[in-house]
């Protein structure tokens, strides 16, 4: 399950600049196997049936997969299997401790060295975007999540308490809620449509106060949005399409206090899905019909090309200081080298 599906496209043609690759190689010219002791391209993991939740800690790698195995590779390379579900796994964060994975019904916890798995929370229906952070509420740190919900409107955001296990409801009534993002003081959650408090809402963005009181929309009318992440003073989110076209989504922003909306990324042609944001820029994974790509905004938000895979979806997308991480999933065959989560450095 991963939230919000996407689309089908027709076979187009993109805009920007664009450097088709196989997907083991990064635009920059650097091979996977290039040994000058620095940072390297290289396929993180092979999972064959593809992977799709990921978290990073520094270069510590934590993913899922389709067939419900949560992985870990710390930054020496060594690879375990944390926990095995029979099911997919829709989302993952990790703390200094702890690794924290959600399944439909479940939120759950796992030593970040292995060991017994236990619930953290149960009967949540379909959770993801699972973000650790303090909760005033909770006296606590919490994971917080979103629950997709089953039917209109039934979609939520509540936060957990690690060591109680108590659940805090932050806010109801969101129809397809595409992402969320937690910062210190506030939740940010995007969704298709919003019944809360006897108000309706078409396409909002929300930021709501951590004890769920006070809520302010900073944008609205949004077409699919996907993702939600939270940098330096800005929201960052993903619309599939625009108001006019299957094939202009892309990434906007807006200030975390709100006003007027920027412009990050247009993905012409190609059906965007998950954004992160550093210091280095704005990425993005996008697909069509043809291949998955990894793409950079460019000047005045024109897509560059990072890396990109025939035949493959690209998925989540996370950065450390010195590289981009991304998931790679596929219904027929997998890509040629069997990668399922990999690395290029910026």
């Amino acid at each position: 399950m991963n939230r919000p599906a996407a689309i089908s496209l027709v076979l187009v043609c993109a805009c920007g600049a664009r450097t088709e690759l196989a997907g083991t190689h990064a635009a920059n010219g650097k091979d996977a196997s290039a040994g000058d002791g620095g940072c390297q391209d290289e396929i993180i993991a092979t999972d064959p049936d593809g992977a799709t939740a990921l978290a990073l800690d520094g270069d510590a790698v934590f993913w899922g997969t389709t067939d419900g195995f949560v992985r870990a590779r710390d930054a020496s390379g060594t690879t375990t299997t944390l926990a095995s579900e029979g099911q997919t796994i829709d989302s993952i964060a990790v703390d200094a401790t702890n690794v924290y994975y959600a399944i439909t019904g479940s939120v759950k916890r796992v030593s970040r060295a292995g060991g017994q798995v236990a619930d953290l929370a149960a009967n949540v229906g379909e959770p993801f975007a699972l973000a650790v952070s303090d909760s005033p509420e909770l006296a606590s740190p919490a994971v917080y999540y979103v629950d997709y919900g089953a039917g209109i409107a039934a979609g939520s955001v509540s936060a957990i308490a690690i060591g109680s296990g108590k659940t805090e409801p932050i806010v109801a009534g969101l129809d397809t809620p595409g992402g969320m993002a937690v910062d210190a003081d506030y939740v940010y959650v995007a969704s298709a449509f919003a019944d809360v408090d006897g108000l309706t809402y078409q396409g909002p963005l929300f930021r709501i106060a951590k004890n769920g009181l006070a809520r302010s929309t900073l944008a609205s009318n949004l077409h699919q949005p996907s993702s939600v992440v939270t940098y330096d003073g800005r929201v960052y989110y993903v619309e599939q399409v625009d108001a006019s076209s299957a094939l202009h989504g892309g990434v906007r922003s807006v200030p975390v206090a709100g006003g007027a909306t920027k412009i990050e990324m247009t993905t012409d042609g190609y059906l965007p899905l998950d954004v992160a944001v550093d210091a280095s820029g704005v990425y993005a994974t996008v697909f069509s019909q043809e291949k998955g790509a990894l793409e950079r905004a460019g000047a005045a938000g024109a897509p560059v090309e990072v890396a990109s895979t025939p035949g493959v979806q690209y998925g989540l997308v996370r950065t450390s200081a010195t590289a981009i991480y991304w998931t790679i999933q596929w219904t027929g065959a997998p890509p040629a080298d069997g990668a399922s989560v990999r690395k290029v450095c910026k």
